[in-house]
């Protein structure tokens, strides 16, 4: 199988609803996230420090902050 062949798989398979990617390793109700947040809110923490206390990769939590709009307070 070539990749044109592939591709247009895929976008036949997205249309049908089949295709729908890889599942997020986090929820926003995920206790671990949420604790991630509130350390990240509380401005005592730096992200490499949530990093260390929740075990989230700060690329990860920064994307996350992204996607659901977290700001610091």
């Amino acid at each position: 199988m070539n990749v044109k062949e592939l591709r247009k798989g895929i976008k036949l398979a997205k249309k049908k609803g089949r295709f729908t990617g890889r599942k997020s390793t986090y929820q926003k109700d995920d206790p671990l996230l949420q604790r991630a947040f509130s350390l990240y809110q509380s401005k005592e923490y730096t992200l490499k420090e949530i990093e260390y206390h929740t075990k989230i990769p700060v690329s990860t939590l920064k994307r996350y902050l992204t996607k659901y709009g977290i700001k610091r307070k």
